[in-house]
């Protein structure tokens, strides 16, 4: 996913009262596995792993406390695949996000459309898609113009 992207979708609500906060380090790995059987249907178990560090400066950090950031933010623990947050520093605040996004997670038909990959029983996992050899890409597109691909997931055919 590109930094844009990630920094419209994960830094919105904070950005509105602290619009100095900047993303640090983003690491995602994708996990599991989608079978596409030739009789349109799929079995998949296929998310995304990830760790999001956010930089907050001191003059985000009431009371200057990583321990005070790092008590709010915990409420998001277990929600939109949040599994932890940690917050370390001095002056200024590292809080690093560990979280599970599902692509796809379930059974159903599957069908295409042009360069439009669909999963009946499964719609987040909707989208563009190319085929190279025996290699799938499963391509989000950016927003705003709907032409730049901001995340590719690979999948290969064993």
């Amino acid at each position: 996913m590109d930094r844009a992207t990630l920094k419209m979708d994960f830094l919105a609500g904070v950005m509105g009262t602290c619009p100095t906060v900047s993303l640090g380090t983003v690491n995602m790995t994708s996990t599991g596995t989608l079978a596409l059987g030739a009789d349109m249907t799929f079995t998949g178990a296929l998310a995304v792993n990830a760790t999001i560090d956010v930089n907050y400066p001191p003059a985000c950090i009431a009371n200057g406390s990583c321990a005070a950031v790092e008590d709010t933010l915990q409420t998001t623990v277990g929600t939109n695949g949040i599994t932890s947050i940690t917050c370390a520093g001095t002056g200024s605040c590292v809080c690093t996000t560990a979280l599970t996004i599902d692509i796809v997670n379930a059974t159903g038909t599957w069908a295409t459309s042009g360069t439009m990959l669909t999963f009946a029983g499964a719609p987040g996992g909707d989208g563009p898609y190319c085929v190279q050899g025996s290699t799938l890409h499963l391509v989000a597109l950016d927003r705003a113009t709907m032409t730049k691909v901001i995340n590719d997931i690979v999948l290969t055919k064993p």
